[in-house]
């Protein structure tokens, strides 16, 4: 997408922006069930969708993205856009590290699920991912992540999202909790 074009949709959303804070362009407010129930939905859909069972989870992670339209990931100082960029980085992930990780078990840590409109949502959480390496040493990934999901299509999925790792002396304290060799793998 040019620059152009991209200034443009960003002109668009600063009128969106402003007439939605005029009274005459509100929405009916949500009301404290409705917005638990979206609140609720999302937290579902992240547990479910984050979890590792033995198969490849890319494909199961992508069904959270849109499969059109612009998809913004910022990660380690840098940012993607588009869903094949976070595929491939998904996948790249999967493929180098994520494979070889000996039982890994995804936790959610604090969640905080902000919803904006029917539309709209905000989610911040920590999550953890501790394992164990190839070699036997309790290992663990993880960190702060925020997204920002719209819904479409009669789904929600994410447009925007920052991962911000987990400090290292933060995952050596998770490490030095975790047993000093994996459990024996159950059949």
């Amino acid at each position: 997408m040019s620059v152009y074009r991209q200034l443009a949709r960003l002109d668009a959303l600063i009128v969106v922006i402003a007439l939605g804070c005029s009274n005459s362009a509100r929405l009916p407010e949500l009301t404290a069930q409705e917005q638990q129930s979206i609140a609720d939905t999302i937290r579902t859909l992240l547990r479910d969708t984050y979890v590792f069972d033995g198969t490849d989870p890319v494909p199961r992670f992508m069904k959270l993205y849109p499969d059109t339209g612009a998809v913004v990931s910022a990660a380690s100082g840098g940012f993607t856009v588009g869903r094949d960029s976070v595929q491939k980085a998904l996948s790249t992930f999967w493929n180098s590290t994520g494979q070889f990780m000996q039982q890994p078990a995804w936790q959610w840590g604090a969640m905080i699920v902000d919803v904006l409109s029917r539309e709209a949502v905000v989610v911040t959480a920590r999550y953890t991912i501790p394992h164990w390496t190839p070699a036997g040493r309790p290992h663990v990934l993880g960190g702060a992540w925020t997204s920002v999901w719209t819904h479409r299509d009669g789904r929600w999925t994410i447009i925007q999202e920052h991962l911000s790792d987990l400090p290292r002396p933060v995952a050596e304290r998770v490490e030095a909790t975790m047993p000093a060799a994996p459990p024996p793998r159950q059949p």
